[in-house]
């Protein structure tokens, strides 16, 4: 019997363009996710490592890493609307 086009059946049909397009667009958006979260979370423990480490430069390390997580996060908040105001 023949399987319906269109749907994903299992890897033996890739499906319709767009949902090849979708599925890449939802890949991106998960990479970029990941990315930026591990990004900041390795800053925010070397942020506290120092704290713990060496207090009286804490605060030195915290005036370099508080506007790179920011950047971070307003980036990505910005790339996720551009990506929805494209659609």
């Amino acid at each position: 019997m023949a399987e319906p086009r269109g749907k994903y059946t299992g890897g033996l049909s890739p499906g319709s363009v767009a949902e090849i397009r979708a599925h890449g667009d939802v890949k991106t958006k998960v990479g970029v996710l990941w990315f930026v979260g591990i990004i900041c979370s390795l800053l925010i423990i070397g942020g506290f490592a120092v704290f713990f480490i060496r207090p009286d430069s804490a605060k030195d390390v915290w005036v370099i890493i508080g506007p790179i997580i920011s950047a971070a996060v307003s980036g990505t908040v910005g790339f996720l609307a551009g990506e929805r105001s494209q659609q």
